[in-house]
């Protein structure tokens, strides 16, 4: 098998991963303040959204300059325009209505900068206590560091790497994505402890059997993910679907390659002393 072959070179290549993605995101700090662009639920604005049928987005955005206008399609199509919260969120629905074909009435949400702030804190916190009863959880199963230790890395290598992409593509940061990197952590932890549960009940053998069944699970939910992606036509569900396949691609090697990788290396240093 490949792996067995050139698994430390593998494993060492895969933490390239969380290095260069801690270099986007650091980036990302140095010139905005924050890893990720924020969404308005974060911020502070409107949003209203409209139902249609068929529509040009290019020349929704030529009618709406300055404002963020997405197009989101499915069995229903949606359109969404994002404004500052100063904005008139009653004069974009008049011109909408009067220049675009839309069905029914659109639905707006404000948020205020102050509520927005409130959201930003309580979602930080629900994302640090999730990672303290996580590496809880983890301890307690394994009760050994190094293990467990690989386990975190794999579950942050996994976060910071889906940050990063969807850095890159543009995608802000949310409630809907908080929301699935905390499922992200969840699936990536799942995936590693049944990598490292296998290989220490076979005291350093070949994951191959692990991985099999990890990889038909990864196979089975991206393909529903992407299915609710192409389908579904609702922004909040096509932007956690999202997230969470590109959570499920950067778990692969991170789970596979390093996980494994270094798990074995620590084995085989274990059982030569």
């Amino acid at each position: 098998m490949i792996f067995d072959r050139y698994w430390k070179p593998m494993s060492l290549a895969s933490l390239l991963i969380l290095v260069v993605s801690l270099m986007i995101l650091a980036g990302n700090v140095a010139s905005t303040g924050f890893p990720m662009e924020r969404d308005v639920e974060l911020t502070g604005g409107k949003r209203v959204s409209f139902i249609t049928d068929n529509i040009d987005i290019g020349k929704v955005e030529d009618a709406f300059p300055g404002y963020e206008v997405r197009l989101y399609r499915g069995t229903e199509n949606s359109l969404v325009i994002t404004m500052p919260y100063e904005a008139d969120e009653n004069a974009v629905i008049d011109a909408v209505k009067a220049n675009f074909q839309v069905i029914g009435e659109p639905t707006v949400q404000s948020i205020g900068p102050a509520i927005g702030e409130v959201f930003w804190q309580q979602a930080q916190t629900v994302m640090i206590m999730s990672f303290i009863l996580m590496t809880m959880m983890v301890f307690l199963l394994f009760r050994s560091f190094v293990p467990s230790a690989i386990v975190l890395l794999s579950a942050i290598t996994d976060m910071t790497g889906t940050m990063a992409i969807l850095s890159l593509l543009g995608v802000p940061l949310s409630l809907p994505v908080f929301a699935a990197m905390i499922m992200i952590v969840a699936y990536s932890v799942d995936t590693d402890i049944l990598l490292t549960s296998s290989m220490l009940k076979m005291a350093g053998g070949s994951a191959w059997d692990a991985m099999k069944t990890g990889l038909t699970m990864t196979s089975t939910t991206f393909t529903a993910l992407l299915a609710l992606y192409f389908i579904s036509g609702s922004a909040l569900l096509q932007t956690m679907a999202l997230v969470l396949m590109i959570g499920i691609l950067v778990d692969i090697p991170v789970t596979w390659f390093t996980n494994a990788g270094l798990l074995r290396l620590w084995l085989e240093r274990k059982k030569g002393n």
